[in-house]
């Protein structure tokens, strides 16, 4: 049976009509998919600054133990891999807006003449930790973590963390046996005779951290035989250091009395060229009246003074 022309009109108004409403429902759901997008955006950002206001700020005080490692580290994994939705730039800002006052005056003046922007996150963590790490030396830490005592006022659970944190300072998993043997060999020369060589190995230690225990034996015995020669020395020669200031003084009294000024006029009682203090004939007597008088005063003069 043929399809009158109606039909097909009919036909193809329906197939219209079916895509059309299929166009408004694909035009809905894409509206709702980008509100669902644009509020799980807004709903990301909300939660990095809300985890990024919740990080402290940093204040550098090594004495008790606040360095930029220790405080980088509980946020270490959130700094690197929680905030994955934002750029290198943005954490690098976050990094340097925790710094306090003082430390961020000095890390930009550190890095001069580039500015913090500039730095990577990677390199600006590498500043950071080098500028604001240990001030104290490997052996310094290891040695107080060897001389804990438990406090009276602390609990058994204080005293494990406190046990902890230094360990973990002290960096024991890189602790050898040999480094060991060396804090053990130099924590025992406590006595002031040892003060100098206590002073060489612990030189020697920080220039060389690998160094063993045999070679701050070698040292020691080298040490004290470069001692013991020099005793010798100076048993051989006991009057050496007394005759020699003896000398020097002898010479510096000498140059004084050379280097001497010259007065500016000659002496009013012999007329020679010194001091009056310095003149020999200040007890001089006249031979006529037998009165204290100058030199330049002829025994004429005295007859004359006489006469008149």
């Amino acid at each position: 049976m043929p399809i009158s022309d109606d039909q097909i009109k009919r036909i193809l108004q329906q197939q219209q009509e079916q895509l059309d409403a299929q166009m408004r429902l694909l035009e809905t759901l894409t509206q709702q998919l980008n509100i669902h997008c644009s509020s799980s955006h807004t709903i990301s950002s909300t939660s990095c600054d809300a985890v990024a206001s919740s990080i402290p700020e940093f204040i550098y005080d090594p004495e008790s133990g606040s360095t930029f490692l220790t405080w980088f580290k509980p946020w270490e994994d959130t700094l690197r891999t929680g905030f994955c939705n934002q750029d290198d730039a943005w954490k690098t800002r976050l990094l340097v807006r925790k710094l306090g006052s003082n430390e961020h005056a000095h890390y930009t003046g550190h890095i001069l003449p580039k500015l913090p922007r500039e730095l990577s996150f990677e390199e600006t963590v590498t500043q950071l930790s080098e500028i604001f790490g240990e001030s104290s030396s490997l052996f310094s830490i290891r040695y107080q973590c060897l001389n804990l005592v438990k406090r009276e006022a602390d609990e058994y659970g204080v005293l494990a963390d406190i046990v902890n944190r230094e360990c973990e300072q002290l960096k024991l998993r890189s602790l050898t046996e040999d480094q060991f043997k060396c804090l053990i060999f130099i924590k025992a020369l406590q006595s002031p005779q040892d003060a100098e060589i206590r002073t060489r190995l612990l030189t020697r230690l920080d220039q060389d951290p690998n160094v063993t225990l045999r070679t701050l034996t070698d040292d020691c015995k080298r040490l004290q035989n470069i001692k013991h020669d020099n005793e010798l020395i100076e048993q051989a020669n006991p009057n050496l250091t007394c005759s020699s200031v003896n000398a020097i003084t002898r010479l510096k009294v000498q140059k004084r009395i050379t280097t001497r000024k010259k007065p500016t006029t000659a002496c009013w009682l012999c007329g020679e060229w010194h001091y009056v203090r310095f003149c020999p004939f200040k007890k001089h007597k006249c031979q006529v009246c037998n009165k204290p008088s100058r030199l330049i005063f002829t025994q004429s003069a005295c007859s004359k003074a006489i006469v008149h």
